[in-house]
């Protein structure tokens, strides 16, 4: 006997003499109910309940010919190997159909090779199951625990995932307490390098500029820097655009920059000063040139168009 979802089968296995010289190989499965009280879904266009049917259960069977004389051992084992695929097959596909199997948790293919499995060991024992067929059974209350127990399992894994999840945040959390003090010194210890490198850096830019930038500089963020290509705004501050003017009218804008982003701000605007004052023809061929509409910030400031 197998079971198939929830059905008992028992399993018949025979080898029957044909007319004309000929033998059968018959193998069958008859259910041990001849009716079944399931939970079937019931579909109403794209949505689904569950009903309780009555769902009548056939035998199932398969059969193959062959010619007595050429019938040997070996040959019976391989039809009946085919022929034992082939019903278990048809079964495990039949039950799932009508619904008498608990289809969520259902694995088709593991349960083909189990029905195969339990066929091939009648034949090779030659042994029938004994049948003994009801009339009717209820599968109603089994279904249900088992819709109840897979509910309880899910909510059961669902505990243990939170509880995997507070424990993972309360490890990072310890941990992250624990490297509180040498964090925070770190960070100390880099805010004040950070501060030394900006005030050597401002120290010595303004060391290069003359009285009247390093007053422009403090007091409006920017080094107005002139020469025979026009007047340069060159801004104290991080990133930030030269902006180029000829006669007081606003011209084009240009970007050059170090590779390092970390360079101090007083370091970034004494490169662009000194190229501007020293090379001017280096910072154009170095600076990405933005066009007359792109970029005009300190013009009010200065009072140029």
């Amino acid at each position: 006997m197998v079971r198939v979802g929830f059905v008992r089968w028992f399993i018949q296995v025979a080898l029957r003499p044909e007319n004309n010289g000929q033998t059968s190989i018959n193998l069958a499965l008859i259910p041990q109910g001849k009716v079944y009280r399931s939970l079937v879904k019931q579909w109403h266009g794209v949505h689904a309940e569950i009903i309780e049917k009555d769902v009548p259960v056939i035998e199932q069977s398969v059969r193959q010919v062959e010619d007595t004389w050429g019938l040997k051992a070996n040959k019976i084992m391989a039809i009946s190997i085919q022929l034992a695929d082939e019903l278990a097959s048809r079964v495990v596909k039949y039950c799932t159909d009508i619904g008498i199997v608990d289809y969520a948790e259902y694995n088709p293919a593991g349960a083909i090779w189990l029905v195969k499995t339990a066929i091939l060991r009648a034949i090779e024992t030659n042994n029938n199951d004994a049948i003994e067929r009801v009339e009717k059974i209820d599968l109603i209350q089994n279904m249900k625990d088992c819709r109840l127990e897979r509910e309880r399992q899910q909510i059961e894994r669902e505990r243990i995932e939170r509880e995997r999840y507070a424990a993972h945040l309360a490890e990072q959390n310890a941990r992250y307490e624990a490297e509180r003090p040498a964090r925070e010194a770190r960070e100390k210890a880099e805010k004040e390098v950070r501060e030394t490198s900006l005030k050597t850096s401002m120290d010595l830019l303004y060391s290069f500029l003359n009285s009247k930038e390093k007053k422009e500089a403090e007091m409006r963020g920017c080094v107005t820097i002139n020469n025979l290509a026009g007047t340069f705004v060159v801004p104290v501050s991080a990133h930030g655009l030269v902006e180029h003017y000829e006669n007081g009218n606003y011209k084009a804008s240009y970007c050059i920059v170090f590779q390092d982003y970390s360079i101090p701000v007083g370091d970034e605007a004494l490169m662009k000063v000194a190229l501007l004052k020293a090379d001017p023809k280096k910072f154009f061929q170095t600076a990405n040139k933005f066009d007359k509409t792109f970029h005009r910030g300190f013009a009010p400031l200065l009072g140029l168009n």
